[in-house]
C-alpha cells in the first residue's frame, strides 16, 4: 500500500469533504438519484490511484450515511462508492486523458453501479422488483454517462492538480 504524504491526504480528505456538501445537490428517489457526487469520486481515482480512490470514496459514503442519512444504512452502498473510486483510478490513474478514457471508465461504473449493483440492493432491501427500476435508470444513464464524461475529460485535463500535488502524471 503506497503511503500518502501530508499534502495528498490533506487534498483526499478535501475531495472526501466535498463529496458529502455535494450530496446535498442530489435530487430523487431512493430509487432514482441525481446528484454532482461523481465529480470528486472521479478526482479521487484521477489523483491517488484505484486503491486511494477506492478508500476516499467509502469514507465518504460512510460520512455521508452517518451525518445525513437517506434511510437504513446499507454497506453495498458503501461498496458501489469503493467500486467506483477503484475502477476510476485503474482508468485515470498515471495516464493521458482523453474523453474515450472517461467516457468508457464512467460507462463501465454506471452499468456496474448504476444499472446492476444498486437496483441489486434496492430489491434486497425494498422487495423493489429489479426490471421493474430499469427503464428510468436506462434513460438517466444515456443522458448522464455523456454528460459527465464531457464535465470530467474538462475537469482532470484542464484543471492543474498536479501543481498541487506535485505527482508525476501524464495526464497533465
Amino acid at each position: 500500500m503506497k503511503k500518502l504524504d501530508t499534502r495528498s491526504l490533506i487534498f483526499l480528505a478535501l475531495l472526501v469533504a466535498l463529496s458529502y456538501v455535494l450530496s446535498f445537490f442530489s435530487i430523487g428517489t431512493p430509487l432514482l438519484r441525481v446528484g454532482f457526487g461523481f465529480i470528486p469520486t472521479n478526482l479521487m481515482g484521477f489523483l491517488f490511484g484505484p486503491l486511494w480512490g477506492g478508500i476516499g470514496a467509502a469514507i465518504a459514503d460512510i460520512i455521508g450515511a452517518t451525518l445525513n442519512p437517506q434511510g437504513a444504512y446499507f454497506p453495498g452502498f458503501t461498496l458501489n462508492a469503493m467500486i467506483s473510486g477503484a475502477l476510476y483510478g485503474y482508468f485515470y490513474f498515471g495516464k493521458k486523458i482523453t474523453f474515450k478514457r472517461t467516457f468508457l471508465a464512467i460507462l463501465v461504473v454506471s452499468v456496474l453501479i448504476n444499472l446492476i449493483l444498486t437496483p441489486m440492493w434496492l430489491t434486497i432491501m425494498y422487495k423493489t422488483p429489479f426490471w421493474a427500476q430499469m427503464p428510468p435508470r436506462i434513460v438517466k444513464n444515456l443522458i448522464t454517462i455523456p454528460l459527465h464524461s464531457l464535465i470530467m475529460t474538462f475537469l482532470m485535463a484542464r484543471l492543474p492538480f498536479n501543481r498541487f500535488l506535485k505527482l508525476k502524471s501524464k495526464a497533465a
